[in-house]
């Protein structure tokens, strides 16, 4: 019972901090970026909300299996909501260690529950989906801070080449977690975030790299799900 109670306690400083310290959803970044998607992405954090929410109720209802589940989960689902709060109420360099923070508790936590298959969708789905945007939001905070910071190369590449890259190994890493894990949820955030960054960015490297991950993604899961029908 009481990592449920923290649980609801994190859940409710994320939305402290994130809709009326920070007053927005998803307290978007003001830099210009070679990787900000358009502002209508940031919405995908009302989405995230309303299933961490779901999960929260749920867990009081958790059958004995669920329960496995959340006893799994321990304490890295409240300790990536604090983080993932605090990431938009702190300086922007900052940021990036809170957001980086976020980013390895929810991978460890998908690896500690990632096989309790026999769990209600709003256990499961929440966590994917929070892990799919906090790894997009990664790639693009990364690249905020170094444009606040005046960065605009790192080891001699330049800010460009560096979004290509970052974009691509981003797309083969939504790949390749579909693949391994077959959870839809993730890369389908990916498909979301990248489409966002294809209609802002009039870049001709960018808008190649985003419209081939999205083509590519959304062509493996409908191959996959055509053979499984």
């Amino acid at each position: 019972m009481v990592y449920k109670l923290i649980n609801i306690f994190s859940y409710i400083y994320l939305l402290i901090s994130s809709l009326i310290i920070a007053g927005e959803v998803g307290g978007g970044a003001e830099e210009e970026v070679y990787v900000m998607p358009a502002g209508y992405a940031f919405s995908i954090w009302g989405i995230i909300y309303l299933l961490l929410l779901g999960l929260f109720i749920r867990q009081f209802f958790a059958n004995e299996q669920e329960e496995a589940f959340l006893r799994k989960s321990g304490w890295w689902l409240a300790v990536s909501m604090v983080l993932s709060g605090t990431a938009v109420i702190v300086s922007t360099t900052l940021s990036i260690l809170f957001i980086a923070g976020t980013l390895l508790t929810l991978c460890v936590l998908y690896t500690k529950t990632r096989k309790e298959l026999s769990i209600s969708w709003m256990l499961s789905v929440p966590i994917t989906v929070y892990l799919g945007w906090i790894s997009v939001a990664t790639i693009v905070d990364a690249f905020v801070v170094m444009e606040a910071n005046g960065i605009t190369e790192l080891f001699g590449i330049e800010q460009l080449t560096w979004a290509v890259l970052m974009l691509s190994i981003g797309g083969l890493i939504a790949l390749v977690f579909y693949i391994v894990h077959k959870d839809v949820m993730f890369p389908l955030v990916f498909i979301w975030g990248y489409i966002a960054i294809w209609i802002k960015q009039d870049v001709f490297l960018i808008q190649l790299v985003t419209g081939t991950v999205i083509i590519l993604l959304a062509g493996v899961i409908t191959f996959k799900n055509h053979r499984i029908s």
